[in-house]
This record gives C-alpha cells, structure tokens and sequence, in this order.
C-alpha cells in the first residue's frame, strides 16, 4: 500500500477589516490568547493524527504479512 505525501495545510483566508470596532486591551488580548490556544490544539491533533496514521500503516502491514503466512501454510497443506 503506498502512502501518499501529506498536502500542505490549507492558509486560512485573513479577515477583512470593516469598520473600527472600539475594544479594550483586555477584550483584544483575550482574543489573542484563544487565537493562540486554538493554534495549539491543532498542531496536538496534528500530531496525534500523524501518529495514528503511522500505526495503522504498522498494522495494516502486518496483517498482510499475517496473511501472506497464513495463504503459504494452507499451499503447503
């Protein structure tokens, strides 16, 4: 089974600015603060999905060894 090359991430379109919204240092900071915790829980799920898929070509391969065993002991048979 061939693997196929990861596809860069797709760029998330910048949000165009309107019109000025008054907001304090607080409330934008706070926003800054999630922006950046919601980067970071993508980049674990990332990760966690690259490794998920190394396992299962793992298994996936030994299944198709196991099979191959398995169709040579009942030829032999």
């Amino acid at each position: 089974m061939k693997r196929n090359p990861r596809r860069p991430h797709r760029s998330i379109p910048r949000i165009p600015k309107s019109r000025r919204f008054d907001v304090s240092r607080g409330e934008f900071n706070r926003v800054i603060d999630l922006l950046n915790k919601r980067g970071e829980i993508l980049q674990e799920y990332r990760v966690s999905l690259d490794q998920m898929s190394r396992d299962l070509d793992i298994q996936f391969k030994r299944i198709a060894q196991l099979q191959l065993e398995l169709d040579q002991v009942k030829k032999g048979s």
